[in-house]
């Protein structure tokens, strides 16, 4: 059986970058046949617009 990981990170966060070194960590850790989804999310409700 597959499994997949959602990462839901804000690239503006400093928090996201904060947590690099764990994040590295737990994928070290992941099955070979896991896949890994990228979600960027947002701390910037007020536009849906994407930053350049």
């Amino acid at each position: 059986m597959n499994s997949t990981l959602y990462y839901i990170h804000d690239p503006m966060c400093a928090w996201c970058y904060g947590f690099v070194n764990t994040w590295e960590k737990i994928q070290q850790q992941l099955p070979s046949n896991a896949a890994l989804k990228y979600v960027v999310g947002g701390l910037a409700p007020d536009s849906d617009q994407p930053m350049p």
